[in-house]
């Protein structure tokens, strides 16, 4: 009796270790992906957002003081949003489509989706904008104060 409960223990255990190990192996991909797409959001932001926001993205760019309303300290969008990263606002500040006046203070910040959209080359290039302001957004979760 005590050795098929013996067994029975270590055919559960070799199972759990198998399942971990796989899921170990799944992703493991998935994170060095993530890694890539937070990099290339990086690359877009310091080309297209640190004029204005910085290198650290706190607000104090040198085009900062040549603006009405001072640039928003993007480190800190969680933290004014209870701890919650907002997307989907983000993604359509960005894209151009939610007004800035509330979440800006002004609408001095470019369209983004519309200088990629012209970039990309035609309105079938569609998913390869989405997925530049994907990759910022990724790239400004990764930098939230904690």
């Amino acid at each position: 009796m005590r050795g098929k409960t013996h067994r029975s223990w270590w055919a559960r255990k070799e199972g759990l270790i198998g399942l971990l190990g796989a899921l170990l192996l799944w992703t493991a991909p998935c994170v060095a992906q993530e890694e890539q797409v937070v990099s290339a959001g990086q690359v877009d932001f310091q080309t297209y957002c640190t004029a204005c926001h910085g290198q650290d993205g706190k607000g104090a760019g040198p085009m900062a003081s040549q603006l009405q309303t001072k640039p928003a300290d993007l480190t800190q969008v969680s933290k004014k949003n209870d701890g919650i990263f907002p997307v989907w606002q983000t993604y359509r500040i960005i894209d151009g489509t939610e007004p800035l006046a509330r979440m800006h203070g002004s609408e001095e910040m470019p369209l983004w989706g519309d200088v990629f959209k012209a970039q990309e080359g035609s309105a079938t290039a569609l998913a390869r904008v989405r997925g530049r302001i994907f990759q910022l957004i990724y790239y400004l979760q990764s930098i939230q104060a904690k």
